[in-house]
């Protein structure tokens, strides 16, 4: 016998089930071949993905400033939540002189770094520039001045004692 012949002989004879399992160990690998390789290509292309948006942001890391309506919604909100009363016009005023001033220095801030935030900005500016009247303080506001009379009347009546 040669090799060729020997080769033959070893090899488990050809019948239906022996090529059924050939075919499917055959398909189980291409299915595993074929899920590794869209495994790779998904790891992959999200990889370019958030590579592509790390340029993108990079490249545009421009500020986008906001509109006055952006503005106006989340400093009513922000007020709203915090039981801060202030009217649509005091709001308004305010929102425009934020504009005028941080359009004037180009969305800078005062150390004359570009903005990141212009919420924590606008919030700044609200509580910078409107007296808060909530319903806490009128409270206190009250509880003061009745205090206030009330030390007012004692010294009242000391001095008509004397």
């Amino acid at each position: 016998m040669d090799a060729k012949t020997a080769d033959c002989t070893t090899e488990k004879p050809l019948t239906i089930n022996n090529i059924i399992d050939i075919n499917k160990t055959d398909i189980l690998k291409q299915n595993y071949i074929c899920a590794n390789l869209q495994k790779n290509e998904n790891e992959k292309t999200q990889k370019n993905k958030t590579e592509l948006l790390k340029n993108e942001n990079e490249k545009n890391n421009k500020f986008i400033p906001p509109l006055k309506t952006d503005v106006f919604k989340y400093l009513a909100d922000y007020c709203q939540k915090q039981n801060i009363n202030i009217s649509n016009n005091n709001l308004n005023n305010i929102i425009d002189k934020y504009f005028t001033y941080y359009e004037n220095t180009e969305w800078r801030d005062n150390r004359n770094k570009k903005i990141k935030s212009w919420k924590l900005k606008a919030l700044m500016f609200l509580k910078n520039n409107h007296s808060y009247t909530n319903y806490k303080n009128l409270d206190f506001a009250q509880k003061t001045q009745q205090t206030i009379n009330n030390i007012n009347n004692f010294v009242s009546c000391m001095q008509n004692d004397f």
